[in-house]
């Protein structure tokens, strides 16, 4: 529901972005800990004990809770999903998500 309703305030203009100083790599620990751990799938939290941002923390938790569960559809059988988050020293900060599953690749399309 809560989905809708994001798309709902997208689509009227209406979202509200509200940054605030977080630690990002603790939110991070804890949305895999406490909200994808039940996937049964083996994922790794990489970086930093602690990376201060100014984020909107409620907004963000949804990205990531997103990039990890689309890694999981993907999920095959032996492989580790990977969290991880970097921060460059020129304050630049990075968070990917890498899984081993299905490949997809980008493809010419030739336009008529």
């Amino acid at each position: 529901m809560a989905n809708v309703l994001d798309t709902a305030e997208i689509d009227a203009g209406t979202v509200r972005i509200e940054p605030i100083a977080t630690d990002l790599a603790a939110l991070i620990r804890t949305v895999v800990r406490d909200e994808l751990s039940d996937s049964g799938n083996p994922i790794q939290v990489i970086g930093p004990q602690f990376c201060f941002v100014y984020i909107d923390p409620l907004r963000f938790e949804r990205v990531i809770v997103n990039l990890v569960e689309n890694a999981i559809k993907f999920y095959r059988s032996g492989q580790v999903i990977v969290v991880e988050l970097q921060q460059d020293l020129d304050g630049t900060t990075r968070l990917s998500v890498t899984d081993q599953g299905l490949e997809f690749r980008m493809i010419a399309v030739k336009r008529y």
